[in-house]
């Protein structure tokens, strides 16, 4: 009687132990459906709040800096966030899936969605530019040979003074140098970015070859404020120079803007030039 009965107590227990793994896979599958709707459901938070930002930003006009490297240039800033954004929501979906945090299916796929919309976007605000020419004003000093460009520098700044104040234009000085590796990316992708053209119409353009920087350095510290390469440095339209020159390749276009901006104001009178 006793051996018949330890079969029921077996099974019995194999039952149990199945009901009790049953609901501890159920519960599991719960955590991770529940972990997988969550995690889908910032991912899209976070792609309606850049797409809501990017809205928000144009409707009521703000300023955001454009971004360019070389010939690729984004819109503004928030499109160029877009592109890393939808990049690291791509990998962080394939690595959740991998580790069955989500399931292959509609949450997977809302995840790969949200990088793509993202990639989208920036590509809606992005661009290859070719760099502007720029036309620089000839000043004829020093009898105009190529030697005189350099020989002859507080005379072309001094020429290119008179000349804004005659014409009642702002001047542009751009200091450049034959050893200034960075000077010719400069000039292509700062100066030449299509950004910047309307801005620079006003502008008497004028070059300055500080090749031999160690000659020129004390003028240029006490005329100009500044003596590194590339540089930009403006006078209003009143010949007075704007105390905010730029200075190095890694500035950004907003930067330049601001400086051209300030200088290119309109004289509501007939200032007096100090």
């Amino acid at each position: 009687m006793h051996m018949s009965e330890v079969p029921g107590q077996n099974n019995a227990e194999r039952e149990a132990r199945a009901i009790g793994e049953a609901a501890r896979e159920s519960d599991s599958g719960q955590r991770a459906g529940f972990r997988g709707r969550l995690i889908v459901a910032t991912l899209l938070a976070l792609g309606l709040t850049a797409v809501l930002a990017s809205w928000l930003a144009s409707a009521f006009g703000a300023q955001l800096d454009p971004v360019q490297f070389r010939v690729y240039l984004w819109e503004n800033a928030l499109y160029f966030l877009y592109f890393p954004a939808a990049f690291l929501i791509f990998v962080l979906a394939r690595l959740l899936t991998g580790y069955g945090y989500l399931r292959r299916g509609p949450a997977c796929l809302a995840g790969w969605g949200v990088a793509a919309g993202l990639l989208c976007a920036s590509l809606w605000g992005f661009q290859i530019v070719r760099p502007e020419a720029i036309v620089w004003t000839e000043l004829s000093v020093g009898g105009g040979s190529a030697a005189g460009e350099s020989l002859w520098l507080p005379q072309r700044v001094a020429k290119a003074r008179a000349l804004g104040l005659r014409e009642q234009r702002p001047v542009l000085y751009y200091l450049h140098a034959d050893w200034c590796h960075s000077c010719e990316d400069f000039e292509s992708y700062v100066l030449g970015s299509p950004y910047l053209q309307r801005d620079l119409e006003p502008f008497i353009k004028v070059r300055l070859d500080v090749t031999d920087i160690h000659r020129w350095q004390d003028y240029l510290d006490r005329k100009l404020g500044v003596s590194a390469v590339p540089s930009l440095i403006v006078r209003d339209r009143a010949g007075r120079l704007i105390p905010r020159p730029v200075i190095g390749e890694n500035v950004s276009l907003r930067a330049v803007r601001s400086v051209l901006e300030a200088a290119s104001v309109e004289l509501p009178t007939k200032a007096a030039v100090r």
